[in-house]
């Protein structure tokens, strides 16, 4: 072999070794895990399939488990729109859980949510619950059995927000706790005490407030009832959005200012527009105008305030007594009324509904 045919030889060789070489490390299969580590890396552009994965540790727990030693983060996951993280459990029965997290620092934190837009209507952090027979959006439960723990805590830093808030929009029912002028605030029914084992009662009035002795407004407490004087020391009190059917539904006090007299109230239920009148009596007989303040409590409580009058009171309900002899006598002006308490309920609702944090653009499962 001449010269010439060993140098180009050897360049052969030479170029066939350059392009076999990148290719010539492969990942070698081992039969037992984790076996022993290989110094390298992987980058491909199509997709990966394992049984398990492990990612600084053995996936000994979990199909995907991953160990964070330092001060890294263990997993992150960012997304320019939809969901980054997504957890699900199928299981038709049992204690399954979409996410469990876990905090074994003393200031740890087992899950932060946080929202950063400092603008638009947004949510921290949002729980459904789609039984249809029970069972809780949001459970707090604090299972320390010493200190001073808590359940639920929730903190606002503006003068106009709401610590908690809590809603039934299908009874208008509402109560807001931590709010710039209240520590609790209540719309719809009043707030009811078990005072008697399973019997609950309204804890608060449903009104009360203070007129002259020629029905002047001199206080107007609650600010949902009003007063027409009659005949002397008569005084009719109409409180809007409720219809007193049954006298012994309200429990009344009502009490005259004039230090000069022996005076006295006493209350009466007429079948007329009123829900009660108030009668004050000088000497025990005689009637007499007086100044009068008055509280009126009703065991069930009742609805929203402002109901207009020709709904929560209309003439044919007082001329039927109640709503089932009306729709039986007069179904069609029963149904007309029905169906304008309908229309007031779905406007109060909307209306009430303005400021709660809507939901229903998040792209759920």
């Amino acid at each position: 072999m001449d010269l010439k045919t060993v140098v180009v030889s050897v360049a052969a060789s030479t170029a066939a070794a350059a392009l076999v070489a990148p290719y010539a490390v492969s990942v070698s299969l081992q039969s037992t895990s984790p076996g022993i580590a290989e110094v390298g890396h992987t980058n491909v552009t199509g997709n990966a399939l394992a049984g398990r994965f492990g990612a600084g540790t053995p996936p000994s727990l979990a199909r995907v488990q991953v160990s964070e030693t330092g001060s890294l983060q263990g997993v992150r996951s960012s997304t320019a729109s939809g969901v980054s993280v997504y957890g699900s459990n199928s299981a038709a029965s049992g204690l399954g859980a979409g996410g469990y997290f876990t905090s074994s620092s003393v200031g740890g934190r087992a899950m932060v949510a946080e929202q950063l837009s400092t603008t638009g209507n947004t949510v921290g952090g949002l729980f459904y619950n789609r039984s249809t027979t029970g069972g809780v959006a949001l459970w707090g439960k604090h299972i320390g059995v010493s200190g001073a723990t808590t359940g639920i805590f929730g903190e606002v830093a503006s003068t106009s927000g709401t610590a908690i808030s809590g809603q039934n929009t299908a009874s208008n029912n509402s109560a807001v706790i931590g709010t710039g002028t209240d520590s609790l605030k209540t719309t719809g029914a009043v707030p009811r005490h078990d005072y008697a084992g399973g019997a609950t009662a309204a804890m608060v009035p449903i009104a009360y407030g203070f007129f002259g002795s020629g029905g002047g407004i001199i206080s107007i407490g609650t600010g949902n009832w009003s007063v027409t004087p009659g005949a002397t020391g008569a005084y009719t009190i109409d409180i809007a959005g409720i219809a007193v059917s049954n006298p012994n539904e309200l429990s009344v006090v009502a009490i005259p200012f004039d230090g000069s007299n022996q005076e006295a109230c006493t209350v009466d239920f007429p079948s007329g527009t009123g829900d009660f009148d108030i009668n004050v009596w000088r000497d025990g007989n005689t009637a007499a105008n007086s100044d009068v303040s008055f509280v009126v409590y009703r065991g069930g409580g009742f609805g929203a305030l402002n109901m207009p009058e020709g709904l929560s009171n209309p003439a044919q309900l007082k001329r039927y007594g109640n709503t089932e002899v009306w729709a039986k006598k007069d179904p069609v002006g029963f149904e007309a009324w029905r169906k304008r308490y309908v229309a007031w309920q779905v406007a109060e609702l909307k209306a009430r509904q303005a400021d709660v944090p809507v939901d229903s653009g998040y792209p759920r499962p």
